[in-house]
Parts: C-alpha cells; sequence; structure tokens
C-alpha cells in the first residue's frame, strides 16, 4: 500500500540545511509544508512523500492529474493520488521490463514495454487491462524511452555500441542522432543511457563515467548536442577516484529553469548533486550523504519526484525554485 507519510526529521542525511518541519498525518497523499534543501543556486522544497509500494522495486515514476506510476522490475503500478488504492496493470508478457509510463487526461496509461522480441507501447483501460498494443521494429533492442514534446522518445544500441537515439512519431521511427560510444564512455563501460523529459526537448544521461549529458531538441533537426561536464579534477576530488569505477550517474531530471542530476557511489550513501542552467551551459556540483536521487519532473517542471531511501524507500516530491548564477 502506499501511503501517504511526512517526512521524519531523525533520518535526514549529514550535509542538508533543514528549515522547517510540520506534517498532516491524515489525508492520502497529503501536501505538507516541510523542510526545504539547500544547493548551490537551487532550493529543493518538500511538497510531500510517499512510502512506496512493496508490490514494485521502483526503477522509474510519473505523475499525473489523479495517479502515481511506479515500475521496475517488469511491473507497472497505479496509485490513485486521492485514495492511495493500488491498481497492479495488467502485462500480456513475462519477459516485459516497463521502460517508461504516462496518463493521459483520460485516464488511460500508456507504457513502453521492452520484451525478448522487440518492444511494444502498450495503452491501459481504466479496467487496467491492455487494450491497445504497437509493436515497434523488432531490430531495435531499446533500453530506455521518455515521454516528451507529445511523443514518445527511445535509445537503442547499434552494431558498434553506439546510442541509435530515435522518436516514434505514432507510425515510424525518425532518426534523432548517434552518440558516440568512443567519445564519451570509459572503454570498459557498456553503453546505456537514461532519457528524461526537459520542457518539450530529451536529456539523454549517460550512467557511466565521465557522465556525460545530452539534450535533444525536439524542434530541430539537429544531433544531440553535448551539455557542460564537470571539470575532471573538481569530479575526481567530489567521488575520491580518478576513474569513478564505484560510481553511476542517475537520470537528469529538469527541474524549473535549471538542470539537477545526481551521481551515486554504489558502495554508499555518497551522492554528487550537479546542477546546470536550463540550457546546460553552467555547471556546478557538490558532494552530499544522502541517498536521494530524482526520477522526473511534473507540473510544468516545477516539481520533481526523487526516490530516497532511509528505513524505507519512499517517493519524495519537491517544489523548485532556481536562482541564476551570478
Amino acid at each position: 500500500m502506499l501511503r501517504s507519510r511526512s517526512w521524519s526529521t531523525p533520518h535526514l542525511a549529514v550535509g542538508l540545511l533543514l528549515l522547517a518541519s510540520c506534517a498532516d498525518q491524515n489525508p492520502p497523499l497529503a501536501k505538507y509544508v516541510a523542510q526545504s534543501m539547500i544547493f548551490p543556486e537551487l532550493t529543493l522544497h518538500q511538497t510531500a512523500s510517499h512510502r512506496t509500494s512493496d508490490s514494485v522495486t521502483t526503477q522509474g515514476a510519473y505523475r499525473g492529474t489523479t495517479s502515481l506510476l511506479l515500475w521496475g522490475q517488469g511491473r507497472l503500478l497505479a496509485v490513485n493520488l486521492a485514495t492511495s488504492k493500488e491498481r497492479l496493470l495488467d502485462i500480456p508478457w513475462a519477459t516485459a521490463v516497463v521502460l517508461a509510463a504516462i496518463e493521459h487526461s483520460t485516464g488511460e496509461i500508456e507504457a513502453v514495454v521492452a520484451v525478448r522480441d522487440g518492444a511494444r507501447i502498450v495503452t491501459f483501460g481504466t479496467d487496467a487491462h491492455a487494450q491497445n498494443i504497437v509493436r515497434l521494429p523488432a531490430r531495435y533492442q531499446f533500453e530506455a524511452a521518455t515521454y516528451a514534446g507529445g511523443r514518445w522518445w527511445l535509445n537503442s544500441p547499434d552494431s558498434l555500441g553506439n546510442l541509435w537515439m530515435s522518436e516514434w512519431n505514432g507510425e515510424r521511427l525518425l532518426d534523432r542522432g548517434t552518440i558516440d560510444r568512443k567519445i564519451v564512455l570509459n572503454p570498459l563501460s557498456p553503453a546505456m543511457a537514461h532519457l528524461s523529459p526537459h520542457g518539450g526537448d530529451v536529456l539523454v544521461t549517460m550512467l557511466h563515467h565521465p557522465f556525460a549529458t545530452f539534450l535533444i531538441d525536439s524542434a530541430a533537426q539537429s544531433t544531440p548536442r553535448r551539455l557542460a561536464d564537470l571539470d575532471s579534477i573538481a569530479l575526481a576530488q567530489l567521488t575520491e577516484s580518478s576513474v569513478a569505477a564505484n560510481w553511476i550517474s542517475l537520470r537528469a531530471v529538469s527541474a524549473g529553469e535549471g538542470i539537477v542530476q545526481v551521481l551515486a557511489d554504489l558502495n554508499s550513501d555518497r551522492r554528487v548533486l550537479v546542477t546546470r542552467d536550463s540550457s546546460g551551459k553552467r555547471i556546478r556540483a557538490k558532494l552530499l550523504t544522502a541517498p536521494l536521487g530524482f526520477l522526473t519532473s511534473v507540473d510544468a517542471h516545477r516539481t520533481v519526484l526523487a526516490l530516497r531511501a532511509t528505513t524505507a524507500p519512499e517517493i519524495v516530491e519537491y517544489a523548485v525554485t532556481w536562482r541564476a548564477p551570478h
């Protein structure tokens, strides 16, 4: 059961500045006036926290008008924001991996699902059963997807291990450029990436060192543009490693007038919070000790969802304010 709960102050990690705390324990998925976290140029104000369901190991999330969607390990869960009632959606393939999902204004839920023989775009009705299935070309093995600008965006490794970016226009896949793995990755790292919306555009975040992030302009037929990278010396100082072998990047997320990204140490709760301006040209970073990672943005990108793990994993909602660099 996904339940609303207040942020418990004793479990907050070192390195975050706490400004206030109060809670209303009664309404399901209630809004709270709660702690704020101050980072360079960015303020995240917690407005709600939701305990994750035991039904799903959360790898992605989406908050629509009526539902909170959570997915992971081939399962897709819809939680009613008004009642907290859960619906486990019926995915008709045993080998399915959910890449992304959204809720339409009609209440229908649409998801990109990877299966052994290709990927599908599945539309679920209000009864939680699949009512429409579109099969994407089977020759592509898609590893990530996101919905931006009214359409789906996907990535797939090509025969050389580069990342091919594409968009689905409802009838066919359109080529949106390739990211050369030799330029952006440690030679020993697999070519893997996250996708997330940034307005109508798309952010592409490489999982492995040097954690490069790209922006795809949805309105222009241009190739992915690389955003500012962390200085290699500064990155080594923050991660205490010259190659950051034990670190991965979580997805970069649109946050108001800026972009936030978290680098995670696989062996501890250490995180590096990376902030950029909306164009991606200015960049700063701060070392934290907090089991936190961003999942997606909502409400015209002025609210973000994060996964936070203390005594139990929670989906945390933050209102975002952003100060221009000075």
